[in-house]
């Protein structure tokens, strides 16, 4: 009788964690980490980015845990996908051998760790938050994009694609341009022209 009740209550236990992982816990989302060592962790995902460069996941056992940008290769949660760069996150607009990304976190001048009692403060890439960049996936450089530079990033990034760079004044600066040029140089110039 004794080890029917322990074998009924093991198993309500067991359905209330299981029902509890289930429902969405409140500032997350469900998603997926890439860690540099090619692991991934799967779970419920609490965006931190702008405040300090982490996120914390509640991973599928129940085991919450965070982790700074810089131990993150990729993220995605919901309908959107973040890399990690310089130990920052930034959102992926469009893919290819070159992507634009956006600025989704800055830890410049920020502590990110501790050597001992002494501080680490981060140094991160250029710009702020919100900015976009076109990001060389093969040699992960970033080419901030700002309404002074840009032609001139333009015919830097794509040099050697003269599907883009033959006329940069027909060019604005806006995310739907910026698009519009990756997919361009990814479909027609291909990875020959990436070495910029």
């Amino acid at each position: 009788m004794a080890s029917l009740k322990l074998f009924l209550i093991t198993i309500l236990i067991s359905g209330i964690q299981v029902s509890a992982q289930s429902e969405i816990p409140k500032n997350y989302a469900k998603g997926e980490l890439m860690l540099f060592d090619g692991s991934s962790i799967k779970g419920y995902i609490k965006n931190d980015f702008k405040r300090v460069s982490q996120i914390t996941i509640l991973n599928e056992s129940g085991v919450k845990k965070a982790y700074w940008a810089d131990l993150i290769t990729r993220i995605s949660f919901g309908v959107e996908n973040y890399i990690c760069v310089k130990a920052e996150f930034f959102k992926v607009i469009s893919t290819g051998t070159i992507g634009l990304i956006q600025k989704a976190s800055d830890i410049s001048g920020k502590i990110i760790g501790y050597n001992g009692a002494e501080p680490i403060f981060g140094s991160g890439s250029e710009g702020e938050v919100n900015d976009f960049f076109f990001y060389a996936m093969i040699t992960n450089n970033l080419s901030l994009l700002t309404k002074k530079n840009y032609s001139e990033v333009i015919m830097t990034v794509f040099k050697g694609c003269s599907q883009i760079t033959a006329n940069t004044t027909k060019y604005s600066f806006n995310q739907e341009e910026f698009i519009s040029l990756t997919e361009t140089y990814n479909s027609r110039c291909g990875e020959s022209h990436s070495s910029h």
